[in-house]
C-alpha cells in the first residue's frame, strides 16, 4: 500500500544547511574564545572567525532556529549588531 510518497527505505532526509551570520561592531578587546562561548549560548555552532582588529566576525550555526534567536537579540553583548548571511553552497 502507498503512503503517498513518505520516504520508508531508510533515507533520511537532508539537514537544514547552516546558518552565517555577520558579526559587526565588536570591540577590539573581543577574543575568539568570547565570540565562540557567546554565540553558544544560543546553539550548537558549525565555524566562527574573529577578524579582531576590524571589528567583526562570523558565526556559523548548525541549527536555523538558534541563529534565528540570536538575530532577535541582535548578537547582544560585545557592543555587536547582526545580520543574517547564508554560506556559499
Amino acid at each position: 500500500m502507498d503512503d503517498g510518497g513518505a520516504m520508508d527505505d531508510g533515507e533520511a532526509a537532508d539537514p537544514p544547511p547552516p546558518v552565517k551570520i555577520f558579526v559587526g561592531g565588536l570591540a577590539s578587546a573581543t577574543t575568539p574564545a568570547a565570540l565562540r562561548a557567546h554565540a553558544e549560548a544560543f546553539g550548537p555552532l558549525v565555524d566562527h572567525v574573529l577578524m579582531a582588529n576590524r571589528g567583526f566576525g562570523f558565526v556559523t550555526f548548525a541549527d536555523a532556529g538558534a541563529a534565528a534567536v540570536f538575530l532577535e537579540v541582535r548578537g547582544g553583548g560585545h557592543g555587536a549588531h547582526a545580520a543574517a548571511r547564508r554560506p556559499p553552497a
